[in-house]
């Protein structure tokens, strides 16, 4: 008796559906993972407005009068925390002085530069008439605090 098996064909593989081929989808899909990263990496350091503005400003005081440097910078944080906080706690900012302001200076920078570091002289120290510090290591130290705060996309 023969073998029923023997009369079966081969099995036959339909040819693979039309479409790209697989090295195109490898680098579509690589390339928008770049653009994604490029996207991310651009909104990161771009920074929120009232940052943006304030460090072109910050980077245009003249630092030859010490007096007149901190008192430029001082205006300068105060139009950024006016920026920075919306309606009424942005009225109740602008009332703030002397500790209560440093305060919200270092909530708004998450920091503690100005109630224990050189921003101390944002306080009542700028109205002293005093020696003041040096004014281009408080421009270095509140650009440098500015730009961490321009790292945070939230």
């Amino acid at each position: 008796m023969q073998n029923p098996l023997d009369d079966l064909r081969d099995i036959h593989l339909p040819d693979p559906p039309p479409g790209l081929p697989d090295w195109l989808l490898v680098f579509i899909a690589a390339s928008a993972l770049a653009a994604a990263v490029l996207l991310i990496t651009t909104l990161f350091s771009r920074g929120s407005p009232a940052i943006r503005a304030t460090l072109a400003q910050l980077d245009k005081v003249d630092t030859g009068d010490d007096g007149r440097a901190i008192a430029h910078m001082a205006m300068l944080l105060r139009r950024y925390a006016l920026a920075r906080l919306k309606g009424p706690s942005a009225s109740d900012a602008a009332r703030l002085t002397g500790e209560a302001w440093l305060e919200r200076l270092d909530d708004l920078t998450q920091s503690r530069f100005f109630t224990h570091g050189d921003g101390r002289v944002f306080g009542h120290a700028l109205y002293a008439g005093g020696p003041y510090p040096d004014a281009d290591l408080l421009k270095h130290d509140l650009a440098r605090l500015l730009k961490r705060q321009g790292l945070k996309p939230w």
